[in-house]
């Protein structure tokens, strides 16, 4: 009798650490944490593309084993980098996400360290093998001021350096902005200095690789659980074979604990993803400021209902007529009637302002439908267009706002060339245009 119970109590002790620690258990600290609530997952991603633009150089670099950012020579070095969401953070709760980027020197170093703003770019049309100084996108969104401290990145053996870009992020998972990457460029170019990191090309992937990163932090939707059910909750089910060992002696309260305990401990386990990654945190602090504005926001004060978005400082009501241009504070630099053409019944109006070294764009388009793309290109007049050289923000319910940052008002409104909306995003019609007046700077 007494080998009997001595039999069982190993068998219990057995079933008991099987139930502790199953299979996979480098997650069992994200299950644990599920059962209180705090089931968040990280997850790091390499970037889909990668390039940097250099004022001055008309030619691509996006294949280089480097990405430079900072300032050289009074030349902007702007960097461009994209990550592809995963389709279950679009569905999940996003916690935060944190841009990450190997440095491996400092190059022409000055006495201080500049100010980096990173923003998005209009458009995810760029490549790393033809995007240039010229042809880049234009930058759009709200700038997150990211300050390179002094005693950072001066590791001679290379050293991470991170943002908090969850903000960022945030708007492409609820899709209030498309997902086109991130635009990193010096808010000035009165200090000399560039960074060195590893870009895309210069490494082999996370997790040994030096490729930048973005890791993202987010709490994976309910309804994703019972995907767990494919992980070693199964493997738990040889435990169960025990079962005939209890009901062989008199003693069969073991059978319950073999029969509860997995339900309750399995269910929740392994959540979606890969195991949390602890990761080195090297950089301090980013802090969201918006980019410079006008004055006061261009608009009137109504404002504009689904059924017909008017131009800003429009009247109340719409009218059949294209509304004229309205008086702005500050009055924009430069203004252009977008006229239809084709018989599109769509037109509008353009707003420019030079606003520092950058040039804010405007457009309102009536009547406000489906997202239409929008440029500026080089053009004779509005029957004679060529090359496009800016891309603009989309044109979304009517509305559009664009930053071109680094760029002078004098180049973009120079009396040859013209804005034009297009049909679609598949459909490079054009349906309204307007030729740009010249600018004469004050």
């Amino acid at each position: 009798m007494s080998r009997i119970i001595v039999v069982l109590v190993i068998v219990a002790a057995v079933v008991a650490v099987g139930v502790v620690q199953p299979a996979g258990a480098q997650v069992q600290p994200a299950a644990a944490g599920a059962q209180q609530g705090l089931n968040s997952v990280q997850r790091v991603l390499n970037p889909e593309k990668d390039t940097y633009i250099v004022k001055g150089a008309n030619f691509p670099l996006g294949l280089e084993a480097q990405l430079r950012m900072g300032v050289a020579n009074s030349s902007s070095y702007n960097l461009l980098v994209r990550f592809e969401l995963p389709e279950i953070v679009e569905q999940s709760e996003l916690k935060g996400a944190t841009l990450r980027f190997f440095c491996e020197a400092t190059e022409e170093i000055d006495t201080t360290r500049p100010t980096f703003q990173i923003m998005e770019p209009t458009s995810n049309k760029w490549t790393e093998d033809k995007t240039t100084w010229d042809n880049a996108p234009g930058v759009a969104g709200s700038a997150i001021k990211w300050e390179i401290f002094e005693e950072m990145c001066d590791d001679p053996q290379g050293e991470w350096v991170e943002v908090d870009v969850t903000n960022t992020v945030l708007r492409w998972v609820i899709g209030d902005r498309n997902n086109n990457g991130f635009y990193i460029k010096p808010k000035s170019t009165d200090k000399d200095v560039l960074f060195r990191l590893t870009s895309k090309q210069g490494s082999s992937a996370y997790p040994r690789g030096y490729q930048p990163q973005l890791v993202i932090e987010f709490e994976p939707p309910p309804s994703a659980t019972p995907t767990a059910s494919n992980t070693p909750t199964a493997s738990m089910t040889p435990t169960a074979s025990m079962t005939p060992i209890h009901t062989a002696t008199p003693t069969p309260t073991f059978t319950p604990e073999v029969t509860d305990t997995p339900t309750a401990t399995l269910t929740p386990t392994p959540t979606p993803g890969p195991p949390p990654v602890f990761l080195p945190i090297a950089l301090k602090s980013a802090e969201i400021v918006p980019p410079p504005e006008p004055t006061e926001e261009p608009g009137g004060t109504e404002e504009p209902t689904e059924e017909a978005t008017m131009p800003p400082g429009g009247t109340e009501e719409p009218t059949e007529e294209p509304t004229p241009a309205p008086t702005l504070a500050p009055d924009p630099d430069v203004s252009a009637v977008l006229e239809e053409v084709g018989g599109s019944g769509t037109t509008g109006d353009a707003y420019l302002w030079q606003r520092d070294e950058d040039v804010y764009i405007m457009l309102a388009t009536m009547p406000p439908t489906h997202t239409r793309p929008a440029a500026i290109v080089d053009a004779v007049s509005c029957d004679d267009l060529g090359d496009l050289l800016w891309e603009l923000e989309d044109v979304v319910d009517g509305e559009s706002e664009t930053w071109l940052m680094d760029t002078d008002l004098g180049l973009v409104a120079d009396g040859s060339n013209a804005i034009v909306v297009y049909e679609g995003v598949d459909d490079e019609t054009v349906i309204a245009c307007g030729m740009l007046e010249e600018y004469v700077a004050p």
